[in-house]
This record gives structure tokens, C-alpha cells and sequence, in this order.
């Protein structure tokens, strides 16, 4: 693959799906009491997560955009789970907990970078629908709404086959948040995460490469509630194969680790718990020749596995890549 192509291809699915499904993902390793079901209960009974989501950052995703690229990211996610862990790794019984998400990202890489690289930003805004579904329910739940936007600033350098990516993001916690729907009461908190990786590629043509990206998150204390959840660490990894000029195959993961206990007087679970999630899937890149100058569309799959005080399910993804 051409330089100039692979320095557009890179970072342009980088967090697309980020505050997509994590924002609507919710809680996810519900304590299943009635006090889960009334208005206004006592202490937030769902462990909350940050924001920060793995999702296509693997796929050569330590790669900037080129010097003064636009890029227009749509990015639609499904996500299915009917299986939480506790902290044994046992599976009490779980609800179905579907969610439908899509974001809508803005990339700017202006035309002269910084210390001597690649310099840009990144905006993003969400909409997801969440529904939980099951017989242990005394109802379903559901709810719509529009997520926390996201703001990335994005460095990068290109030092022969070795693509070097620092970043720094925050997603701000401003939506509408409430204690009255379950499925809505555990976000309204700001988190700031910080990234560091590199994309290597293993020949000249710049067809095959491997990527590993670290992101550390941290969260302020949640509106709604005395609480604050602790910080994680996520280590994403991936292979990438261009077999021709239009279609890429490899095969991505991911780990998350909770670092820090959550905090705060309303926490309605064991502090002293922490949360792991492991996911691994297979994915493809296509360009679209008929988008001018170019398109780019991926779609890949996670099966989530390995967890601790969290849901394991199954994640689809696609994202469609315009630059104007």
C-alpha cells in the first residue's frame, strides 16, 4: 500500500465507536435487588465503567490521517449479551441486554503538525438506544437518547516502517442523566484518557503490519451520585493484511483492567471488587471506489470473554470513512 493511502487509512477509525457503545453500555454487573427498580434508590446498584471504548484502534490505528485531511466517520455498533461474571468468574443469572448504537466523528489534521509530526483532532458525538429484557425483570427497560461528545487531540510520526501515536482525549459527562430509568442512571460523570502506540510494518509495500496501543482513563465523581469510578488500563491489539489495492483481513483484540477502586458513599457494590474484560474477532477493511477521492468501510466482530464483575457478549461494528 502507497504512503500517501496508508497515512489516510490509520487513525481515520480510530475511536469512532468509542463513546458509542460504552456510553449506552451501562452498568453491567447489576446486584439484582428491588432496590435496582425504584425511583430514586438509596445507592447506585450498577458498576459503571469509563468511557473509553476498544474498538477499531488496532487496525493500523497508530497511523495519522495525511497533513490537512477532513474526514467525515459514521460508525454503527450492536451489542448483545445475556451473560454477567462476578468477581469468581461464576455466571449468576442475567438479564439480555441489548444495545444499538452510532456516532458521528469529525477529524481535522492540520497542514503543518507539531514537533515535527502528524497534529489533528478529533470530535464525536453519540446516540444509542439501551434495552434489557428478561423474566427476572418486573419489566423491561429501554431508553434513547443522545451520548457525551468526545474531543481527542491526535500526534503522531512516521519513522521508517514504525508509526509512533500519542493522544490526548476527554468525554464530557453533560448528557441527561436519571435515577428514575435503570438503564440511564449511570453515566453523567467526565473522563480523560491518555494513549500511547505504535503500527509496524513488516515489508516494504506496507501491505502487512501489527499494532499496540495502552490507554490509562480516569473519571470524575458522577452527578447524580456520591460516586466515582476507578480507573483502567486497555491494551489493544491487532494484525492487518491488504491482499490487494481494495480489501483488507486481520484479526483484533482487547483487554481491559480496572486499576483504582471505584469511590463515593453511594457505591451499592463491594469496593474492593475490580472489573477485567478480554474480547478477541476478525475484521475487514474495503475501499469504496466509487466515493471520491476515496472511501473506506470496515466492519468487525468481538466475542468477549474472561470477565470479572462485568457482561460478556458479542459486538459488531461497522464504520464508513469520507473524507471532504
Amino acid at each position: 500500500m502507497c504512503q500517501s493511502l496508508e497515512e489516510l487509512f490509520g487513525r481515520i477509525v480510530g475511536h469512532g465507536a468509542q463513546a458509542t457503545v460504552h456510553a449506552f453500555m451501562v452498568l453491567l454487573a447489576f446486584c439484582w435487588g428491588t432496590q435496582a427498580f425504584a425511583n430514586e434508590p438509596e445507592k447506585l446498584l450498577g458498576r459503571t465503567t469509563g468511557h473509553y471504548q476498544a474498538d477499531l484502534n488496532a487496525l493500523e490505528g497508530a497511523v495519522n490521517p495525511g497533513p490537512g485531511t477532513d474526514i467525515l466517520a459514521m460508525t454503527l455498533s450492536a451489542y448483545h449479551s445475556g451473560t454477567q461474571r462476578d468477581n469468581t468468574g461464576s455466571t449468576p443469572p442475567s438479564p439480555d441486554v441489548y444495545v444499538f448504537g452510532n456516532s458521528w466523528s469529525w477529524i481535522h489534521m492540520l497542514q503543518n503538525g507539531l514537533f515535527k509530526g502528524s497534529t489533528g483532532f478529533k470530535l464525536t458525538g453519540t446516540w444509542g438506544q439501551v434495552s434489557i429484557h428478561g423474566s427476572m425483570l418486573p419489566e423491561d427497560q429501554q431508553v434513547t437518547r443522545i451520548g457525551d461528545p468526545g474531543l481527542e487531540f491526535m500526534q503522531g510520526w512516521i519513522l521508517g516502517r514504525v508509526a509512533v501515536a500519542a493522544r490526548l482525549g476527554v468525554d464530557a459527562g453533560i448528557g441527561n442523566y436519571s435515577k428514575e430509568s435503570m438503564v440511564n442512571y449511570a453515566k453523567g460523570f467526565w473522563s480523560f484518557h491518555g494513549l500511547l502506540g505504535a503500527s509496524c510494518w513488516f515489508n516494504e509495500e506496507r501491505t502487512f503490519s501489527a499494532t499496540l496501543l495502552g490507554t490509562y482513563e480516569t473519571n470524575s465523581s458522577m452527578q447524580q451520585w456520591s460516586v466515582r469510578p476507578g480507573d483502567a488500563f486497555t491494551l489493544e491489539a491487532g494484525l492487518a493484511s491488504w491482499l490487494n489495492k481494495r480489501l483488507a483481513l486481520g484479526v483484533s483484540g482487547s483487554a481491559v483492567w480496572q486499576v483504582t477502586t471505584d469511590s463515593g458513599e453511594d457505591v451499592g457494590w463491594d469496593k474492593n471488587t475490580k472489573y477485567q474484560l478480554y474480547a478477541a474477532g476478525p475484521y475487514a477493511r474495503i475501499m469504496l471506489p466509487f466515493i471520491q477521492p476515496w472511501g473506506l468501510f470496515t466492519i468487525t466482530w468481538w466475542r468477549e470473554f474472561g470477565g470479572r464483575n462485568s457482561l460478556e457478549g458479542n459486538r459488531i461494528v461497522g464504520q464508513l470513512c469520507i473524507p471532504f
